[in-house]
Parts: C-alpha cells; structure tokens; sequence
C-alpha cells in the first residue's frame, strides 16, 4: 500500500498501489487532507496498480473530487482502475463527477498539457 504525489504547475499525480480500505485511509490521513486543502486544476488519480478498493476508497475519490470542484472548478480523472474498482466507482454514481480512462496517468497529464484543460 503506497501513496505518491507529484505536482505540476497546475495538476498533481496520486499513484496509489495495493490494497485501498478504511486502515490505509486512516494512516494516510493527515497527508490526504493535506494534499486536499491545496487541491489543484487538474488531479489524476493513477489506479493501475490498485488490487483492491473498498468504501473507503471510493469515499476518498469523492472527496478529492469535492476539493478540486469547489476550490476551482477543476476535475479528478482516474487512469487505469481495475474493472472491480471501476465497477466500485460506477455503483456509486461516482463516475458523473470524475472521468475514468483507460490511459496512462502521464499520458493524461501530457494530454492536458497540450491542450491547456482536462483531457
């Protein structure tokens, strides 16, 4: 179970890996609300490696989807979600507030960049 944050001008990367549930949730707490309070344009949310996510997962998607829309307007796309988690986002109505794509995180991150927005 590992959280990484990288930062760009105007959008951060969170490479998450293993298993997401309530114990990882709490023990990265003070550096999610951290990184919430500072929530950029743009923040891609990189799942490749996610074997498992429960609730508690899914309930910090949603809230970095609330930091980054209402501190300004911007967007959280998740990249390479399993189909378990991807089924995890799309039960919950989730996947009407963030956007879920197939691609590499950098590619989404490069995509952006060129094209000045979200992918």
């Amino acid at each position: 179970m590992k959280l990484d944050i990288e930062r760009g001008p105007n959008w951060a990367l969170i490479r998450l890996s293993g298993d997401i549930d309530s114990l990882w949730v709490k023990a990265q707490q003070e550096c999610i609300d951290e990184f919430l309070d500072d929530c950029p344009r743009l923040v891609v949310v990189d799942l490749e490696l996610v074997t498992f996510m429960d609730s508690s997962g899914i309930a910090l998607l949603a809230r970095c989807v609330k930091s980054c829309y209402n501190d300004n307007q911007g967007e959280v796309v998740v990249a390479g979600p399993n189909q378990a988690v991807r089924t995890g986002i799309k039960a919950v109505g989730l996947s009407q507030f963030l956007k879920v794509v197939d691609m590499p995180a950098e590619q989404v991150i490069r995509d952006a960049s060129t094209t000045d927005g979200v992918p």
